[in-house]
């Protein structure tokens, strides 16, 4: 071989070793989980793993290799802690906590150290500490990498991490587990990351997978980033001194207000960094954002209809992205008309912000974790223990059933208000009206007490109200906060109400609608006005009722959800009040008449209250003989087949039913004409006019003893004692059937006829 032959062959095995020495090594350190190992990887993927503990392998899963770490206390739960040291003692030591281990969302993890000198351990939440203030190097949404805090020099730090456990009775249990650790004297950085085990019974708990091996030609590594890290550095595993769990530990009050001190120090930047992502912003409802909480204050203020929700959850670094969740789904369901019932379009939202701290606490201490509502008099409504994003998953924004509870307080505290200053509209308690179903509404308002006969006829009546099912997934402390009202206080307003409107001389639709749903069958305003319902009207029903009947067009126009869930009309549920035998209407006449004659002079209503409205006359002695012959002339003008005479009539107008129609004349025309004999019996034409009226009733009432005696008694006072005597024989028979006890008298009645002795 020549010699420059051997000269380049040296060179190449030079440069080939030189190549292969000089590969670039990365060296990445295990998390505290790893107890100190060490992953050295070269650029031809090779590596070698340097264990201070345990062992390492490999499995091959028939798609890749796994490289697993093995014997390093992986299986055990808990804290894991690593430290390294420095030459130069501090009085303070760095704790890093490693993200992978740190639930951004849940804020109960804490930390405790002894400072020198102290006797008992000092507490800190890693979340308030780490997330919240001074992050700018922190990049949000990258869980790896550790978040810093400072404390004291120590040797004894304590973990302390709140494990929620809920039991088949879904009642949620909670306890607190603790690990605690000695450093070294000389410690400068502790490393500290979290394991819980899910399946206890996974064979594969103690094996710590950290990288894989993919591909048959080229070998590619791929490092778990979760395990081995080059932003890590070497250190030493840390062993636990104690393990203990507190089944009821309370936070130290201290760890909160230290931190509420760094919102009020200059030194300290609030900036939450968001370790999930936030929701797409609709930009079109960003004008409904508040930059303060006083101008959120101020605009409820301003409009009592509406609600003010204030949710406090300053310490929790994600809950603003589920407050803006929430922010959206109010103002975008207030644009939907399928949510109508939801009233979103009466609701303000606001999420507390540092700033706000001072006004925060004319209305409530400065906690956090809270929802609360103000109504426009700064009043608190509501208050419930929970954070932002519970309160997104529980109500979905807000559901119907936190709406209206809200909205019904609302309408309480309105209605207070006004009542005591004694300038309540009809439009106040219809609002009021809109919520009748809900408890709050039923315990608000002081009732009459009711008699043992009420009871009963209450217990017959059944309303279904609409379900309401409990968030399954916790428990959270619900407070609302209502006035009482006394149901006097609430009839006086109603008695002034109807005095102020008793002369107007075009219809009110607010009060009208009022007094529609105050006679109506499903009674709400009648029983927060301590009445005793429709079954027993008082003279606020007839005032009412007249009130309805003075404006018949605009009446009928009139709808309401309690008219279309029963079917009723105005005038139907008028007439009813009219016909009701348990009320004071012998107190009002002059009400009851003038309600009659409006309805009498509507041509779709008078043959529906006629006949009633006659009884009524009757039954107080001023029917007079005119009107009713003019009645009777109407429906029969023949004197003879009334059957088919009414049947036509009854075809030809709208009107009562028939079998109504056939009662209600025939038991009024024999009262009728039963007057005239007992009182008019020497007027031939009038005794001709009862005849006829006697005649209707026997033909619509054959069966009736009553009937045929007294057409009996006129047949013989117009000179026709053979129909007199065949009249009264059948009403003897009639007696005998049904076994009455006017046997004797019609058998004495027809004794006097035949020797012509009978007097009336």
């Amino acid at each position: 071989m020549s010699l420059i032959k051997k000269q380049l062959f040296f060179l190449l095995l030079f440069c080939s070793v030189f190549y292969a020495n000089a590969q670039e090594e990365k060296i990445y350190y295990g998390s505290p989980s790893t107890r100190g190992a060490e992953f050295h990887f070269k650029e031809d993927n090779t590596y070698n793993i340097i264990l201070k503990e345990g062992s390492h392998g490999k499995f091959d899963t028939g798609r890749e290799t796994v490289i697993y770490l093995d014997d390093i206390g992986y299986e055990v739960e808990g804290f894991h802690v690593t430290e390294d040291y420095a030459e130069i003692i501090k009085d303070s030591i760095t704790v890093n906590f490693y993200r992978r281990g740190l639930d951004a969302k849940d804020e109960d993890y804490y930390l405790g150290f002894k400072a020198k000198g102290d006797e008992d351990f000092t507490y800190l939440n890693l979340i308030y500490e780490t997330l919240f203030f001074n992050t700018e190097n922190v990049k949000p949404f990258a869980f790896n990498g550790y978040l810093s805090v400072k404390i004291p020099r120590t040797t004894e730090i304590q973990f302390v991490l709140k494990e929620e456990v809920t039991s088949e009775s879904e009642e949620e249990k909670v306890t607190y587990l603790m690990n605690q650790f000695s450093l070294s004297k000389n410690a400068a950085n502790a490393y500290v990351d979290h394991r819980t085990i899910r399946d206890k019974n996974n064979i594969f708990n103690s094996k710590f997978a950290v990288a894989e091996i993919y591909g048959s030609t080229r070998k590619i590594l791929d490092i778990d980033s979760k395990a081995f890290s080059s932003v890590f550095t070497p250190s030493t595993y840390v062993k636990r001194t104690k393990i203990d769990s507190f089944p009821n530990w309370k936070v130290p009050v201290e760890v909160k207000k230290e931190v509420y001190k760094k919102f009020n120090d200059p030194k300290y930047v609030y900036k939450p960094v968001l370790t999930i992502s936030p929701p797409p912003r609709n930009e079109e409802y960003k004008k409904y954002e508040f930059n303060h909480l006083k101008e959120a204050v101020a605009a409820v203020k301003a409009d009592d209809s509406k609600v003010l929700l204030v949710l406090n959850s300053l310490l929790r670094n994600n809950d603003v992205a589920y407050f803006y969740d929430i922010f959206d789904n109010v103002y975008s369901g207030a644009e939907k008309s399928y949510l109508s019932d939801y009233n979103y379009n009466q609701f303000l939202v606001y999420y507390i912000k540092p700033e706000d701290l001072t006004e925060l606490s004319k209305y409530r201490p400065e906690s956090t974790d809270e929802v609360f509502a103000l109504n426009s008099d700064l009043d608190i409504v509501y208050t419930e223990d929970i954070n932002t994003e519970r309160f997104y998953y529980k109500y979905h924004g807000i559901d119907q059933e936190l709406s209206e509870n809200l909205l019904a307080i609302n309408e309480l505290n309105k209605l207070e208000r006004k009542l005591k200053a004694k300038n309540t509209t009809a439009k106040d308690f219809l609002n009021l009206g809109k919520q009748r179903y809900h408890d709050i509404i039923d315990v608000a308002i002081t009732k009459r007490v009711k008699s043992a006969d009420e009871s009963i006829i209450d217990s017959q009546i059944h309303i279904i109200g609409e379900s309401k099912n409990a968030y399954p997934g916790f428990k959270t402390n619900v407070q609302y906060f209502y006035p009482q009202i006394d149901y006097k206080d609430i009839r006086q307003e109603l008695d002034r109400l109807v005095e102020e409107h008793k002369n107007d001389t075009a219809i009110d639709f607010d009060y009208a609608k009022l007094a529609f749903d105050f006679i109506t069958v499903e009674s709400f305003f009648d029983d927060i006005a301590g009445e005793k319902g429709n079954y027993a009207p008082t003279k606020i029903y007839y005032e009412f009722c007249l009130y309805l009947s003075r404006f018949p067009v605009e009446t009928s126009k009139i709808h309401t959800k309690s008219s279309e869930r029963f079917s009723q009309n105005q005038y139907a549920t008028i007439r009813e009040i009219l016909k009701s035998r348990h009320g004071d209407e012998a107190m009002h006449p002059a009400l009851v008449t003038a309600i009659y004659e409006n309805l009498n002079n509507m041509e779709s209503e008078k043959y529906y209250s006629i006949f009633y409205y006659y009884i009524y006359l009757y039954n107080n002695q001023k029917l007079s003989i005119e009107k009713f012959d003019a009645l009777v002339n109407e429906v029969a003008p023949l004197n003879e087949n009334f059957n088919e005479q009414l049947e036509s009539f009854y075809r030809s107008c709208e009107c009562i039913y028939i079998d109504d129609m056939q009662y209600l004349l025939s038991t009024l025309g024999n009262a009728m004409a039963w007057d005239v004999v007992t009182k008019n019996n020497t007027d031939k034409s009038l005794l001709l006019k009862a005849q006829k009226w006697s005649k209707i009733s026997v033909e619509l009432s054959p069966e009736s003893h009553f009937y045929v005696d007294t057409l009996a008694h006129l047949a013989y006072l117009l000179g026709d004692k053979n129909s007199a005597i065949e009249l009264e024989s059948k009403a003897i028979q009639l007696a005998i059937d049904s076994d009455h006890k006017n046997l004797a008298e019609y058998q004495k009645t027809l004794e006097e006829i035949k020797l012509n002795t009978l007097k009336h």
